[in-house]
C-alpha cells in the first residue's frame, strides 16, 4: 500500500486465488471491511 498515492499493487507469482480483505477508517472513526477475491 503506497499511502502518497493510496493504492494497493503488486503482481502474483503463482498461478491461484488470493483473497483480500481491506479495512477503511475515516476521519471520525467509523470503519468498514470489504472483502475481494
Amino acid at each position: 500500500f503506497d499511502e502518497a498515492t493510496n493504492t494497493i499493487s503488486g503482481s502474483p507469482t503463482m498461478v491461484g486465488t488470493y483473497p483480500v480483505t481491506v479495512t477503511t477508517t475515516d476521519a471520525e472513526g467509523n470503519t468498514t471491511t470489504t472483502q475481494f477475491t
